[in-house]
Order: structure tokens, then sequence, then C-alpha cells
């Protein structure tokens, strides 16, 4: 199972990593909104563990945000977000299941 785990404290996060990584889980950190949605973009994790209540750092690659930037709520983006790529998967997919010809 692959799990993201989402904080802006190095030590909540190292913590966490230790303790799944040792009953077996593959764990990936991330310390901002941006590197949380990048990560669960490209691996697909299972679970995601998140703080709620994490500072909004901006990318400095990035002029346009996927959201409204708010301190108190950046950790529920990453949950807004995740929701958001994961319809978009479905749909995508749906639109590949239906692309057959049925006889």
């Amino acid at each position: 199972m692959k799990i993201l785990i989402v904080d802006d404290q190095e030590l909540v996060r190292l913590l966490l990593e230790k303790c799944l990584k040792d009953i077996g889980y593959e764990v990936t950190t991330a310390n901002n909104v941006f590197d949380a949605l990048a990560h669960y973009d490209t691996l697909r994790t299972h679970l995601v563990i998140t703080d709620i209540n994490m500072p909004m750092l901006m990318d400095v690659n990035s002029t346009e945000l996927p959201f409204t930037t708010n301190d108190i709520e950046a950790g529920l983006e990453i949950v807004k977000s995740i929701r958001n790529i994961i319809k978009r998967d479905h749909i995508n997919e749906s639109r590949v299941n239906t692309d057959v010809d049925l006889f």
C-alpha cells in the first residue's frame, strides 16, 4: 500500500514515515500543497495523510493556482484537488471504455 504524508513540520513527517515504513508501507512525503499534488498525480497513492492547518507556500514555477490561496485551509485544498484528479481519471476511463465498438 502506498501512502502520502503531507505536513509542513519535518518532525511529524519523519515520525510518521518511519512508523509506517517499519510496518511495511511504501511512504512518500511532501512538505507543501504543490509537492503533495505532484506526488499524488504521479504515484496515485492509496492513502493521503495531511495536515489540515498548513501554510500555503507559493510554487515558484507556477503562475496559476489550481485553487484559492487561504493559509488556514491549505490541507483541505489537497483533499479537494485529489478528489478532482480522481474524478478526472474516472471520467477519462469511462470515455475509453465507451469508445469500444459493440456488436
